[in-house]
């Protein structure tokens, strides 16, 4: 079993958008379009108007998780910044005082495993014009809005499991293969938090 699986992306000049979400066992926040690529500064961005939107929706007992994987842009030193002073000890991520995520771990996050595989399967249900982003926006929100609460819940009890795999395998991926099913990796109470390239 391989101890880690690194897709590459090309650079395309086409038409492309980004998509930023964040998920947790009840909603969907998102998506959040970005033309091209996100900057740090935009991410951050996104990150306070999360914060923001995440005030509203929580009490003030509560303390949520965030999660992030290990992308660069994650590991911006003023989004580390930000998210210490606005998740103290309540975050993970590969810069985090709380926890570390693993490198190369996109097999473990909901938002990859589920979310964008989910996403991409109605969106792509039949082609699109190739540099149509008007069209590939309106498919990608209306995959969001068939997001149930239901789907939510089994992502993160599907991520609960993952973890104690990891566990039992020393560290090892923890993907479909190990149930027994082949994995398309194109089809791919904790918030995860995540931004996806659409071509």
């Amino acid at each position: 079993m391989p101890h880690k699986v690194v897709k590459k992306y090309t650079h395309s000049d086409k038409p492309h958008i980004t998509i930023w979400s964040a998920i947790n066992s009840e909603l969907v926040i998102g998506p959040i379009f970005f033309t091209g690529g996100i900057s740090s500064e935009a991410y951050k961005q996104t990150l306070k108007n999360f914060v923001s939107d995440l005030h509203q929706i929580s009490n003030e007992n509560e303390h949520p998780i965030l999660v992030q994987d290990d992308s660069k842009l994650h590991s911006n030193a003023e989004v580390v910044e930000f998210l210490e002073k606005e998740f103290p000890n309540h975050w993970i991520g590969t810069e985090s005082k709380y926890a570390k995520w693993p490198h190369h771990s996109s097999d473990l996050s909901p938002i990859n495993f589920f979310l964008w595989g989910y996403i991409k399967s109605r969106v792509y249900k039949t082609p699109i014009e190739t540099g149509d982003v008007d069209e590939l926006k309106k498919r990608i929100e209306a995959a969001f809005k068939n997001v149930t609460p239901d789907l939510l819940e089994e992502a993160i009890e599907e991520y609960k499991t993952r973890l104690e795999r990891v566990v039992k395998t020393n560290g090892h991926l923890v993907d479909a293969t190990i149930y027994g099913e082949e994995i398309d990796y194109d089809q791919l109470n904790v918030w995860g938090m995540y931004n996806w390239q659409y071509l």
